[in-house]
């Protein structure tokens, strides 16, 4: 359910969330590839079509997920690295075309995903503004890339909210979502129980085999602890090191992707939708209680 959450989930609500807010819900047809990016995620779509159509002449359906799976990663660091809420500031053209090359990766994904997720695909399909079913459409004819029309997106909530809370892979809402409603009330008791600390961050590398945890080794000063956050896409590990951040000190540990984490940061959502890590306004030492 995570990998659906982070990888489909994420991809899904993140351009529809950036299609609603920068062009008022109006789908830019793909247009031809201006950068080396652009050709880059064309061709990875396009090799989508060949590697699932070998995979299920074979019968090797694990090949085929394999492949989508790998257009879903290549249309979000297409995304990263395009940065369309910058574009939309000073480029609109640009804007216009990185979001219609994202959306055409999306349906051209939700067409070969459709066999394996019919309904999940079928919601998809909608949201992206398309008549019909995926289900209806032939890939010879509607399988090939610059074959959608400028279109407008329909509403739709999230495919796969996210449940587990602790998972700090799970990647930050959309930029473009709106803000999630006011947890339940709860004492100053409860709050009280929480043991809120400055931490330094003294070493950090990336989690083998994870495109999105780090793992941090962090002094609160008379102690240090491991902890495991879903934050390298948006921190290299050679720039946390000497930061200093706000963690929860006494938070049951977990494991996560075979490393024990004691402790969780505490960060928020940029306006681009991109994880901020929260750090105190001057100087503190590390092991200062948040009060």
């Amino acid at each position: 359910y995570a990998d659906l959450a982070n990888n489909l989930g994420y991809i899904n609500q993140r351009t529809q969330g950036m299609v609603d807010r920068f062009l008022r819900g109006r789908i830019p047809p793909p247009g031809e590839p201006v950068t080396d990016p652009d050709r880059s995620m064309r061709k990875t779509v396009e090799d989508l079509c060949e590697r699932v159509d070998v995979a299920m002449e074979s019968l090797a359906l694990h090949r085929a997920l394999e492949a989508i799976w790998d257009c879903l990663d290549a249309a979000n660091q297409y995304i990263d690295g395009q940065k369309p809420w910058e574009l939309a500031k000073r480029d609109p053209a640009a804007l216009r075309r990185v979001l219609g090359h994202a959306c055409e990766a999306l349906r051209l994904v939700t067409l070969h995903l459709c066999p394996f997720m019919p309904t999940t695909a079928d919601r998809m399909w909608s949201r992206l503004g398309l008549p019909g079913s995926p289900a209806d459409a032939r890939l010879d004819k509607e399988g090939i890339w610059g074959r959608a029309e400028e279109r407008d997106s329909r509403p739709g909530d999230a495919l796969f909210p996210r449940v587990e809370l602790s998972l700090e892979e799970s990647p930050p809402p959309s930029a473009d979502s709106s803000a999630p409603a006011v947890a339940e009330e709860i004492s100053l008791e409860e709050f009280r129980r929480l043991d809120l600390r400055v931490a330094e961050i003294l070493e950090a590398r990336a989690v083998r085999g994870s495109k999105k945890l780090v793992e941090l080794r962090v002094s609160t000063g008379t102690t240090q602890r491991t902890i495991v956050a879903g934050i390298l896409l948006e921190y290299p590990p050679a720039e946390l090191v000497g930061k200093r951040i706000v963690i929860v000190a006494n938070l049951k540990p977990s494991r996560l992707m075979g490393v024990e984490s004691r402790g969780m940061l505490l960060a928020a959502t940029g306006p681009d939708g991109r994880i901020v890590l929260l750090t105190p306004e001057k100087p503190v030492a590390p092991g200062s209680q948040v009060k």
